[in-house]
């Protein structure tokens, strides 16, 4: 059995289209991520800035100095030395001292039967005029508890590095590793009956068991060594670029998690971040599986594979609220993982409410085993 994986798996890795479409997206992360770094800007005084590498230096050792315990003494101590006028602790003040006590008036403003308050506060202009549900009372209760887990006062440190790690590997995950996943996992069933081998491995002694076995079990082990392989450089340029300082620090003192009911520091969320991003990479490779085992032709399976990736994506929150929370389950939406602890949101399950990424496992995992049991049965069954 493990020689029939390992034959299958390098019928996939060998290809010139797999070395070649991963060099290209190993280009274009190692680009984007340079890119970010050096449009990045630091202010020493109110009218000058720095500008690339020297301004994420300047900006780490200014917070770092700033490094401790968000008590209402530290952060006076530290509003006294703004109002001389330091320069060293331009731009970063205000925010220290709006994200401390953001937190506390949202829970005193979340009221039984109504829960659009967690919502709406954080859109902008005329996103705040989408439709929201009522929350139930359950809901309520358990957003109540989590907050309630989230400790204060909070931990600061410079985390730039921990949150655009987890930001920017959501992305490319979504965007760029799930390409990948479905141009090369789309000819291991459909090529075979492109080419015409299909009959001639059902009738092989191992041909209706064992190598469809070896065929989903080379896949995901592809999907494994790349997701391993971008996580790796996500995380090595990143503790290059910007130093792997603020591990510890709250995420609520990010401004897209300020609401988050999550009691995170930005080490946590970028684990919590790549497991989610995980388990929806080897979910759209699932489905791409399945559609190569019903669909003949390797570019037909593209095709439909990118569709049901990318469609998803459309935002239609401003036509069905329900619509947009149920897209939300599908393997991009899951990839793009970060943003889904931003809010505390919930699904509501035979009476059970269920945080929205604990859904996307539980939607992720029953999905896939059907899927998997079709895609066997499909190309065992399957008439050549």
């Amino acid at each position: 059995m493990n020689g029939l994986i390992s034959f299958e798996l390098k019928k996939i890795i060998r290809k010139r289209s797999t070395v070649l479409i991963i060099i290209t997206a190993l280009l274009i992360s190692l680009s984007s991520i340079l890119f970010g770094a050096m449009t990045e800007t630091s202010y020493i005084t109110e009218t000058e800035k720095l500008r690339g590498f020297q301004a994420i230096e300047n900006e780490r050792n200014i917070q770092g100095q700033l490094r401790g315990y968000l008590t209402k003494d530290y952060i006076n101590q530290i509003n006294i030395e703004a109002d001389q006028n330091n320069p060293n602790y331009w731009g970063i003040l205000p925010a220290i001292g709006v994200q401390e006590v953001r937190l506390p008036n949202i829970i005193s403003n979340l009221t039984a039967g109504n829960i659009n308050g967690i919502y709406d506060n954080i859109l902008k202009g005329t996103l705040a005029d989408k439709p929201r549900p009522v929350g139930t009372s359950n809901e309520v209760d358990k957003l109540l508890k989590m907050y309630e887990q989230v400790q204060v006062p909070f931990y600061f440190d410079y985390y730039d590095g921990w949150e655009k790690m987890s930001s920017s590997f959501s992305i490319l995950v979504a965007l760029v590793v799930s390409a990948i996943i479905v141009i090369c996992l789309s000819p291991v069933f459909s090529e075979e009956y492109s080419q015409k081998t299909d009959a001639i491995i059902l009738t092989t002694k191992y041909g209706k068991n064992k190598v469809i076995l070896a065929k989903i079990i080379s896949s995901l082990i592809f999907v494994l060594s790349i997701y391993l392989l971008f996580g790796t450089l996500n995380f090595t340029l990143h503790a290059a670029i910007y130093g792997l300082d603020g591990s510890n620090a709250n995420i609520q003192l990010h401004g897209w998690y300020y609401q988050s009911p999550y009691h995170f520091t930005f080490l946590e969320l970028n684990l919590v971040s790549m497991g989610l991003s995980l388990i929806g990479l080897l979910y759209i490779a699932v489905i791409t599986l399945f559609i190569s085992s019903k669909v003949k032709s390797p570019f037909i399976t593209v095709i439909l594979s990118a569709a049901v990736l990318y469609i998803p994506k459309i935002d239609v929150s401003e036509i069905s609220y329900t619509a947009n929370i149920i897209l939300d389950l599908l393997p991009i939406n899951m990839m793009n993982a970060a943003e889904h602890f931003e809010l505390g949101v919930f699904y509501n399950l035979f009476d059970m409410a269920l945080l929205q990424p604990i859904m996307m496992i539980f939607t992720a995992a029953i999905i896939s085993v059907l899927l998997i049991t079709f895609t066997y049965k499909s190309f065992k069954n399957h008439q050549a």
